[in-house]
């Protein structure tokens, strides 16, 4: 069955260091890296049994098609009581979305609590 064509999907992406950790806040920076806008998704805290542990929206953002950075920084608060080392970051856990790739959509808290 034929698919959707890249250049019609957008991307969302981020990586270990767009991630910041202050108490039980983390910080994710967003980037659209894609040639069309992206769809209005969700960022969420992931614990290892995969449940989602808190979430919150990740805005529309307009294509780089003008060769500059389109993000945005999306918090998300933990419940109290959450080991933050035993979660992942990660965009639109659900799959809604019909993005170019998944390999950018998820980060592991042990390696940003590590460094």
């Amino acid at each position: 069955k034929k698919g959707t064509s890249y250049w019609k999907r957008y991307d969302l992406g981020i990586g270990d260091y767009d991630i910041t950790i202050s108490g039980n806040t983390v910080t994710a920076t967003v980037h659209c890296l894609s040639s069309i806008d992206s769809k209005e998704s969700t960022i969420a805290l992931v614990n290892t049994d995969g449940d989602v542990v808190a979430s919150a929206s990740v805005p529309v953002l307009k294509a780089p098609v003008d060769f500059k950075p389109k993000t945005t920084h999306v918090s998300i608060s933990a419940p109290s009581g959450t080991d933050l080392s035993q979660c992942r970051v990660c965009i639109d856990p659900e799959q809604k979305g019909l993005e170019i790739t998944r390999l950018n959509n998820s980060v592991c808290l042990s390696k940003i609590i590590g460094r």
